[in-house]
């Protein structure tokens, strides 16, 4: 009798056991199915950037409030091949073009060009890697972006590249090729928007807005409007006039010649000083003057003035971190406006950390870009000129 009271006790204790671990595990699914359905990880979609289709190296995130992720590795090879993450500071700084902004994880706020901006969503670290929310990025990057949740489609172009909207006369089939019996891929109704591509004959390549490009009979397409051309940074080479680049010295009598060549007509006069500290010094304005007359002087035969910055530092505790950088590059930026020159020539001798030079670099020309600012750099023995070629507006080779 003793031993079934036993039983009975341990039943019901397995039992209660049984139950509670039920309970568990159905929270557990719960919670997990709200996380799941509250994002969508997937490698489904395709992406077109300037209507060409992405290989990406990693996963597309894309949340159900439609913030879609890309990683920092297919951001780098996309748009920013120098973009960087610090793990200390759980910061990420990245630029293109006339941008550079700086994101933190966990942060709903990012710095671009020293303005604060609000984001939705922040950068996230995810399996050890980080992401970003691309379309917080759509003004760093310079692209509009959209999804076709019908074909699983994002679809980005830039700003940079033109674009011809037009609308389809009337019902109308868009097709694989050029022929009449060619495959549809896509039914369009009357006064639907299409994208023009290319004029081929009696057909146009179109893409439409859910991002199927093909061909439909040109008789079909009206109102066509261009809504942007393709924009081309222009640049012409670089002509220095050493010889009138100190301002007391000889420059009145700028011949004709030396000034009429069709490159930017620049002086390069050494004003400039970078302090241990990491501080800027202006030698012009112990002759301000001087300085004046030399720039309206510049001005007036249409003559960019481009000051050198030198230093008498190595270059390496006062520009190891981003906030560091961004003082030294804004007090620049403030001289250089002030003195209403063209920008600056960076030569340094002595580098003795060549990794934070480069981030200086590359940093500080996004802010002098928006500004319509040149940025100069005079090569020596450390600067690896395929480091910074395609960042800045010129290179000086150093003189032998």
């Amino acid at each position: 009798m003793i031993e079934k009271i036993k039983n009975i006790k341990i039943d019901k204790y397995f039992g209660r056991r049984l139950l509670a671990l039920c309970i568990i595990a159905l929270l557990i699914i719960i919670v997990y199915s709200s996380i799941f359905k509250s994002n969508k990880i997937s490698n489904e979609f395709t992406v077109l950037y300037n209507n060409e289709k992405l290989n990406l190296k990693d996963r597309i995130i894309v949340y159900d409030n439609d913030i879609i992720y890309f990683s920092k590795e297919d951001v780098r090879s996309i748009w920013d091949s120098t973009i960087f993450y610090n793990e200390t500071e759980k910061e990420l700084i990245t630029t293109y073009n006339k941008h550079i902004a700086l994101l933190k994880v966990g942060q709903n706020n990012m710095l671009v060009n020293d303005a604060n901006i609000e984001i939705k969503s922040s950068i996230l670290e995810i399996d050890n890697k980080i992401y970003l929310p691309i379309n917080e990025l759509l003004m760093i990057y310079d692209i509009e972006l959209n999804v076709s949740k019908e074909n699983n489609k994002i679809i980005i172009d830039s700003f940079t590249e033109t674009k011809i909207e037009a609308k389809v006369s009337n019902n109308c089939k868009v097709k694989t090729k050029t022929s009449l019996f060619s495959k549809s891929i896509e039914k369009l109704k009357k006064d639907d928007i299409i994208y023009i591509l290319e004029d081929i004959g009696k057909y146009k390549k179109v893409k439409t807005q859910n991002g199927n490009i093909g061909y439909i009979k040109a008789k079909k397409v009206y109102d066509e409007k261009k809504l942007r051309d393709k924009w081309q940074e222009e640049k012409l080479d670089l002509n220095i006039l050493e010889e009138y680049s100190n301002i007391t010295g000889e420059y009145e009598l700028l011949v004709e010649e030396t000034k009429n060549n069709g490159k930017l007509n620049s002086v390069f006069p050494e004003i400039l000083l970078l302090e241990e500290g990491g501080k800027v010094i202006n030698k012009g304005s112990g002759n301000a003057e001087a300085l004046k007359n030399y720039t309206n002087w510049a001005n007036e035969n249409n003559i960019s003035v481009i000051p050198v910055l030198k230093s008498n530092t190595a270059i390496s505790k006062d520009l190891l971190t981003y906030e560091q950088r961004n003082k030294v590059i804004n007090e620049l930026y403030d001289v250089v406006v002030k003195n209403q020159v063209k920008g600056i020539n960076i030569d340094f001798e002595t580098i003795n950390d060549v990794n934070s030079f480069y981030r200086f670099i590359i940093e500080i020309t996004p802010k002098f870009k928006e500004s319509g600012l040149k940025v100069c750099v005079t090569l020596n023995k450390n600067i690896n000129r395929d480091k910074i070629e395609n960042i800045v507006d010129y290179i000086i080779e150093e003189k032998k």
